[in-house]
């Protein structure tokens, strides 16, 4: 365990090396961490001006995407730690996700949309990072669309929501593939897909880590329960490691 940030760690995610690990947090900021030193890399990357909600790591580790309460994306370069363009997309409310296609191309938000009329919608939006084009649109859940990450062959979405439910989509037409996970008695923070595209990892306000089979969409094994709520997870590559981010700040391997 490590703290990692003075306020809630909300998201993180491995490089493909597996040796560096970037967090975000309700600090504002993003940092970068060598897993076995377990040590602080360089310099805060600063640029957010509200909460950062999600991360992730473009295909070639040479970029990082982060979503925030300020109701942009931006894309940084890891080398440099600046912003590679200005905020990407301005949202009409918090993105609380983003990720990387495997093919570096579309970078998908989930995002809650708050309506006069309609109440409230939650969606996934999936964008072209080349030229900022919308591509599609899904329906998605009841309630928000907390974390959403891309298959590593490209072919399905799978997302995350405060309704307590993961589910599953082709990334082609936005159709649900199978029936949704169920288990987690809170509202769902985070959720990471092995690269093997085996299983994922959830994490919730109910204080667990759970593990899935993305065939049956069953719970493997038991969900230990944890001091503090649990905001972010991710697994590496080799799929070894477990990393989780608390409300406390605290950086936590497995």
């Amino acid at each position: 365990t490590k703290q990692a940030h003075t306020k809630a760690v909300t998201g993180i995610a491995f490089f493909k090396d597996g040796r560096r690990i970037v967090t975000a947090s309700r600090d504002k900021t993003l940092r970068i961490w060598d897993v076995e030193k377990r040590a602080f890399i360089g310099r805060s990357f600063e640029g957010h001006i509200h909460y950062v909600t999600s991360v992730a790591i473009s295909p070639d580790d040479m970029r990082i995407a982060s979503g925030g309460d300020d109701d942009t994306i931006i894309i940084w370069d890891v080398a440099s730690k600046q912003m590679v363009l200005r905020p990407l997309v301005k949202h009409a409310d918090q993105v609380s996700s983003v990720c990387f296609s495997p093919m570096e191309r579309d970078l998908p938000a989930g995002h809650g949309i708050k309506q006069k009329i309609y109440g409230t919608l939650r969606n996934i939006r999936i964008w072209s990072t080349d030229d900022v084009t919308f591509l599609l649109n899904i329906n998605a859940h009841g309630d928000w669309v907390e974390s959403v990450v891309w298959s590593f062959d490209g072919q399905q979405l799978v997302s995350a929501s405060g309704d307590r439910t993961i589910k599953f989509w082709n990334s082609s037409n936005g159709f649900q593939i199978g029936l949704p996970c169920i288990g987690h008695i809170s509202y769902i923070r985070s959720l990471a897909i092995s690269s093997d595209g085996s299983f994922i990892a959830t994490t919730s306000r109910d204080k667990t880590v759970r593990l899935w089979d993305t065939q049956s969409h069953q719970q493997i094994g038991q969900a230990p329960e944890h001091t503090a709520y649990l905001d972010c997870v991710a697994i590496s590559l080799n799929g070894e490691l477990i990393a989780s981010g608390d409300s406390d700040g605290k950086l936590q391997l497995w």
